[in-house]
């Protein structure tokens, strides 16, 4: 009798949310950007793709450099 030795992972959903330059700065210019969040606040995130996540402070939802966003996705699948 076989056994199944696979690990349960949960279900996850992937999102990407688009990274936003900053107005104001000349173009050619370096400029910092942001994500827009869903609670509708702006997370900074001054250069895209930087290695360090940065989070939400209002509703703690985090982000990779390059705005992608892993969560526990909203249903579950029936077997």
């Amino acid at each position: 009798m076989k056994r199944d030795t696979t690990a349960r992972l949960p279900l996850t959903e992937t999102v990407k949310k688009a990274w936003i330059r900053e107005e104001g700065y000349p173009e050619g210019i370096p400029a910092p950007g942001f994500f827009r969040c869903d609670c509708g606040r702006k997370v900074p995130c001054p250069e895209y793709g930087q290695p360090e996540p940065v989070t939400c402070p209002a509703c703690q939802t985090t982000y990779t450099g390059h705005g992608w966003i892993i969560r526990r996705a909203p249903f579950a699948l029936v077997s």
